[in-house]
């Protein structure tokens, strides 16, 4: 009898095969070592998984017995200025090793490679969306879930809320209903198509919905009248598009028709074609052809930027390397290293480039440029610590951020008793912040691609950055209290522990050389303080509301 492979074998493991199915395996088994080592390892694995899952890590208590007795030492003002020391030297460790690499000599043919230069980090950044236009699909999805899912919670949080413990069964059929609705909500202007291998838009082809499309490759020859959104490697337009391009993708050419903008996030970014509205381009490589023409504004993101087409308005460059060599009705605004406007270049409104160096700019003869080229020459800035502006910024934010934990703490009392007293939760608070402050942004753009998504990006990425600014004060209260050795932290004892530690936070995060990388650091702390308490207040919350489990 012929050995299953081990997917089949996983159903059979989970019990969700069909009965004749599950016999005719079991038959097998016994006559199999191999199929039954094989078994025998997935029910363990199984197991495990479902231990946690059943107890998982971000779990609000860490018995003693499970990490040693010397996990549970309590945060002292002894350890914890110990433990900001060692923060500093070694983030200064870390930034020294970094810069030192960055010093090692590389062959100008590997320039792209390496992230401490203009090439390479803008080789990586585009590598990383062309990554996130693979997984765009995957990620949309379960940001969609969690949306309906947050809205779900929401939903029946604030009926039973509203009701009360006896309309517990009232609330359940609400949260059904409200299912119903989210799930029958898919928006009917937006049509969806995905394939692991291309997405194509015959030439005789007329789309009249936004064309959502998820393939390796996608080519439009036909016509949409709608927005394109597009993810993939490759994204190409040849025919016409009524509406805007929302394009991410390692290679992105556009060479028919967009009455609307064009928005393109890869490796390299191509129009050929006509757009009506502006070109917003991020890549490696940005340019526009002769056969281009953009009757609205041109704004880079890229190591090269080259204009050879038409440009109805402005151009707008940040990166490395701007060509001029088209016409381009209005100003060239250039904030880079080199600008270069070729021959038969034709400027309407004048040149304004930031650069080094007064030679990196260069106007070769026959261009033609309205005015005089008007140049800045980066200085170096002098030091923050010398102005007494940087004193006074340091003290308004201080200021802000006691108003704000003052105010914090009187709408939500419970945040003044945060503790971060063992070193397995430390773990789980710095997993937890690394996590929600990264994913977060991620998943609100991948919702916020679709019209039904968007007031829940919106919303979700808004609550991102005010748990961002919160996260510090939160970790100041922790911080202050530890300094002062008071466990009370209610009243004015709060107040004090919080002007505490947000004196010694702001000190550490004005350093020269370590501030930065402190602040991130301690930022990512807070806001895995903030998700911990939240998942803690939302599984005890049906036990303090008198709500059946």
């Amino acid at each position: 009898m012929m050995c299953h492979d081990e997917p089949t074998l996983l159903l059979y493991v989970d019990r969700e095969l069909p009965e004749a199915e599950r016999q005719a395996i079991g038959s097998h088994l016994g006559q199999c070592a191999r199929c039954r080592a094989l078994v025998a390892a997935l029910e363990i694995e199984d197991r495990v998984l479902q231990g946690v899952l059943n107890d998982p890590w971000w779990s609000t208590t860490v018995p003693v017995t499970e990490v040693g007795a010397a996990a549970a030492v309590p945060l002292t003002r002894t350890r914890l200025v110990g433990a900001l020391t060692g923060v500093v030297l070694s983030l200064a460790l870390v930034r020294f090793l970094v810069e030192s690499v960055g010093e090692i000599g590389m062959p100008t043919e590997l320039a792209w490679l390496s992230p401490f230069r203009s090439e390479g980090l803008m080789n990586w950044l585009s590598s990383v969306v062309v990554y996130g236009a693979f997984q765009a699909d995957v990620a949309a999805s379960a940001a969609a879930s969690a949306g309906r899912a947050a809205l779900l919670v929401t939903a029946g949080l604030a009926v039973v809320m509203v009701m009360g413990r006896a309309a517990w069964r009232t609330g359940v059929v609400a949260l059904m209903f409200v299912s119903a609705l989210l799930a029958a909500a898919p928006s009917e202007a937006i049509e969806v198509r995905r394939s692991d291998a291309s997405v194509t838009v015959p030439a005789d082809q007329t789309v009249d919905d936004t064309l959502v499309a998820f393939g390796e490759i996608t080519v439009i020859e036909g016509t949409i009248n709608g927005d394109l959104i597009a993810a993939g490697r490759v994204v190409r337009v040849l025919g016409t598009v009524k509406g805007n391009v929302f394009a991410f993708a390692q290679t992105i050419e556009i060479e028919g028709a967009v009455e609307g903008g064009i928005f393109g996030f890869g490796q390299n970014v191509t129009t050929r074609g006509h757009a009506t509205g502006s070109l917003y381009a991020f890549g490696q490589s940005v340019m526009v052809p002769a056969s281009g023409r953009i009757d609205g504004n041109v704004t880079t993101f890229s190591q090269s930027a080259a204009i050879d087409g038409q440009v109805g308005r402005d151009v707008t460059a940040f990166g490395q390397r701007l060509d001029v060599q088209g016409t381009v009705e209005r100003r060239v605004t250039s904030y880079g290293e080199r600008v270069t406007l070729l021959g038969s270049a034709r400027v309407g409104g004048g040149l304004t480039a930031h650069v080094g160096s007064r030679e990196n700019v260069r106007i070769e003869p026959g261009a033609t440029l309205a005015g005089t080229p008007d140049i800045h020459i980066r200085e170096a800035a002098p030091s923050p610590y010398m102005t007494v502006s940087y004193y006074v910024r340091l003290l308004a934010r201080m200021a802000a951020a006691f108003l704000t934990g003052w105010l914090l703490f009187w709408l939500v009392p419970a945040a003044t008793a945060i503790t971060l007293d063992t070193g397995p939760k430390l773990v789980r608070v710095v997993g937890a912040g690394a996590l929600g402050a990264v994913a977060t942004p991620i998943l609100a753009v991948a919702v916020g691609i679709t019209l039904v998504g968007l007031p829940i990006a919106i919303a979700v990425f808004f609550l991102w950055m005010v748990v961002l600014y919160l996260a510090k004060i939160v970790l100041a209260v922790v911080v202050g209290r530890a300094l002062l050795g008071s466990h009370e932290h209610r009243g004015r004892q709060a107040l004090l522990g919080l002007a505490v530690g947000l004196v010694a936070l702001l000190l550490v995060v004005s350093l020269p050389y370590v501030g930065t990388l402190a602040n991130v650091l301690f930022t990512v702390t807070g806001f895995g303080l903030i998700v911990i308490e939240v998942w803690r207040w939302y599984r005890a919350w049906p036990k303090r509301a008198g709500v059946p489990a």
